[in-house]
């Protein structure tokens, strides 16, 4: 709650964005604080540790200033009081490891090579052979 307040003091009133993590248990918590601010989240990326967790470990909130849009009447990110922000910005999950523990790859293609970290790790190939992913 206390992030959100804050992120809305120092946002940019036109073009501002916080972006902020936070454990999954906590995602109807972190949508009535950001409505409460008067921030909109813009999107959501949960995130998983493995692909064989059914559920995300945490979620990635991208949230603007809320002063210029209040969206359609159908209820698309409305913030109705300051209560209600619906899911329909939640963004497919970003698995970061397989279950075998190698990086998925898209962890390692939209994640690690995007911030320059060295992604290439051995898998095992329909040949049955060892080697790097690219």
């Amino acid at each position: 709650e206390a992030y959100c307040q804050t992120a809305k003091s120092v946002l940019n009133p036109r073009h501002g964005v916080f972006v902020v993590c936070e454990n999954f248990m906590n995602h109807a918590r972190v949508l009535k604080a950001a409505a409460d601010a008067g921030l909109r989240i813009a999107e959501i990326l949960p995130v998983c540790g493995s692909t064989k967790k059914p559920m995300p470990l945490f979620c990635v909130y991208t949230m603007t200033n809320d002063s210029d849009e209040k969206q359609d009447a159908s209820g698309n990110s409305s913030n109705n009081n300051g209560t209600e922000q619906r899911d329909d910005k939640m963004l497919p999950k970003l698995c970061v490891r397989e279950e075998d523990g190698k990086w998925t790859m898209e962890y390692a293609v939209n994640v690690l090579e995007y911030m320059s970290i060295p992604a290439q790790h051995e898998v095992t190939n329909k040949e049955g052979t060892v080697g790097p992913t690219y």
